[in-house]
């Protein structure tokens, strides 16, 4: 889901003048995930002839589908007698249209924070304040709302409400969130803003920062600080607000300006946090339980960052966040383990500020934005020398297709599909109308996303992914997986992607460098005991 922020630069100039007057020792450590540096992983186009009128870009949205974007600008038009620009595209970017106007032609509103829907039907833009085109003075901050793909726009603005900090839709548009500047209160409707109720997260929050949410609306996440201790928080909703669970992953004094970003379905979240004068608690964290254990995936080479955003695909396939500080992106296609740096002004000799981005359901198509310009990409172009490699067979049960992926750099060195009616062990809880496939692969990194991709009529609400283990017989389910929909040969399948840690709990190859594991895709049939890992080093 997209994320609703806005980064000030001038906040980012004021960090130098910062004195550190206390080291607090993390609850973790900081670990800095491998990048590699290499020919952009995106073909990359610069948006022309966008007139900025002298103001600067803050934000950035676009649809699962990929269809609909949201650019919004600060500050443009001043004495101009023109709004600040609010651009929305349509057509994937191939055409694009400013609405200010049609919102308010009398009001130059500093658009902070945009998003939209899945569909890109449901379109929202909210602001900090706004210039009066007359300059007789200023109209507080407000929310806008569109429900037809950006034709027509209301205002939604919520009563006593200004300066706003962040604003989302949830994926099916059903629900708007929104977060003021310097209190620890959400609003939230679920009628287009004909009726809003407010919940309070915690009375020690004074600066909200950031929010996420899920498709359906019902998981809210929300980041910002305390601006007496310059404590950073992070607080996780699963009821849509209702109650409040304080999951911060990193309990600094030192730290602020926290941003997040979850998976469609909620069930990962990831969150970024910057430390004050030595950046020494710049963070990238990820959690894969809603915020009860954490990992950190920080970037790069612990040069102090000012992380500007971070995104998370709706699949939660693809993982990309924006250092400002340095102008680099970072793009991961494992959930952190490895990153690849990514510079989509390169053609174009453009040094960027960046500030904000966003990408459609599985990640292929981005969008982000730089202080002066915005770049989209419409296809995912992987370097010869970092492909993955792939292999294609059938299943055990129906000779249906299967893909298997493994990282960049490794070698696929067995695979093979396997009946649960020939193994030793057989799972009281599940059945495997797919079979099993059983794989191994050397050139294993400490950490290694992989997946599987089955052609099938399943649903992923019918399945789990399920770990065998061919020493104890045993079944458990691999709750860090994801299962999303996709295509393979033009038909309908399932993708379930996961990360294998060398000799961890899903690896049954003892060696370094080497992985094994023994996978399927089970469906209940009835209630499951979780029966646990074992190390082997024997295979199917």
């Amino acid at each position: 889901m997209t994320t609703g922020n806005v980064i000030s630069n001038k906040r980012k100039l004021a960090l130098a003048s910062v004195t550190m007057v206390a080291v607090l020792a993390a609850s973790r450590p900081n670990v800095l995930s491998k990048v590699y540096a290499s020919a952009n992983m995106y073909d990359w186009t610069k948006q022309e002839d966008l007139d900025r009128l002298g103001g600067q870009y803050s934000s950035a949205a676009r649809s699962a589908n990929g269809t609909h974007l949201i650019l919004g600008v600060e500050h443009g038009g001043e004495n101009s007698g023109h709004t600040s620009p609010l651009f929305i595209s349509q057509d994937s970017g191939t055409t694009w249209e400013n609405v200010a106007d049609e919102i308010d032609a009398t009001i130059q509103y500093n658009w902070s924070t945009v998003d939209v829907s899945n569909n890109g039907q449901t379109m929202v833009a909210a602001s900090t304040s706004g210039w009066k085109v007359d300059n007789s003075g200023f109209e507080p901050g407000k929310i806008f709302a569109s429900e037809n793909g950006g034709d027509t726009w209301a205002d939604i603005t919520p009563e006593e409400s200004d300066n706003w900090q962040g604003v989302v839709v949830s994926g099916d548009g059903s629900t708007i969130a929104a977060i003021e500047w310097g209190e620890g209160v959400v609003h939230l409707t679920e009628d287009a803003g004909d009726n809003w109720t407010n919940t309070s997260i915690n009375e020690d929050i004074n600066n909200t920062k950031s929010i996420s949410m899920s498709d359906n609306g019902d998981k809210i996440l929300v980041g910002g600080e305390n601006g007496n201790d310059n404590y950073t928080y992070l607080y996780f909703s699963e009821n849509g607000g209702d109650t409040w669970a304080d999951i911060t992953p990193n309990a600094d004094g030192n730290t602020h300006d926290i941003q997040t970003d979850m998976s469609a379905d909620g069930n990962k979240i990831t969150a970024t946090s910057m430390g004050w004068a030595d950046g020494g608690n710049d963070s990238v964290f990820i959690s894969n339980n809603g915020g009860l254990s954490w990992d950190t995936i920080t970037p790069g080479d612990g040069t102090p960052a000012y992380w500007a955003d971070i995104a998370m695909s709706d699949n939660a396939s693809t993982l990309s966040v924006l250092d400002d500080q340095n102008n680099k992106m970072y793009v991961s296609s494992d959930l952190g383990a490895n990153w690849t740096e990514e510079d989509p002004g390169q053609e174009y000799e453009d040094s960027n500020a960046w500030v904000s981005l966003d990408m459609n359901e599985d990640g292929s198509k981005p969008v982000v934005a730089s202080e002066e310009n915005a770049y989209l990409s419409g296809n995912l172009v992987t370097p010869e020398s970092e492909s993955k490699p792939t292999v294609t067979f059938d299943n055990a049960e129906g000779g249906k297709t299967v893909t298997l992926t493994t990282p960049a750099g490794t070698t696929i060195t067995c695979h093979s599909a396997v009946k649960e009616s020939s193994l030793t062990g057989k799972d009281i809880a599940y059945s495997y109308p797919l079979g099993l496939v059983d794989f191994c692969f050397s050139g294993a990194d400490l950490s290694n996303g992989v997946s599987l991709t089955f052609v099938t009529d399943l649903m992923p609400s019918q399945v789990v992914a399920r770990k065998y283990n061919p020493t104890s017989g045993a079944y458990s389910t691999i709750t860090t997986a994801t299962i999303n929909e996709t295509t393979l040969e033009g038909k309908h399948a399932l993708r379930v992607s996961y990360n294998i840690e060398d000799n961890g709990p899903l690896d049954t190859d003892t060696d370094i460098g080497e992985v094994a594991d023994p996978v399927g895709l089970g469906r209940a049939d009835i209630a499951v005991p979780n029966t646990g890992f074992e190390k082997t080093t024997n295979k199917i």
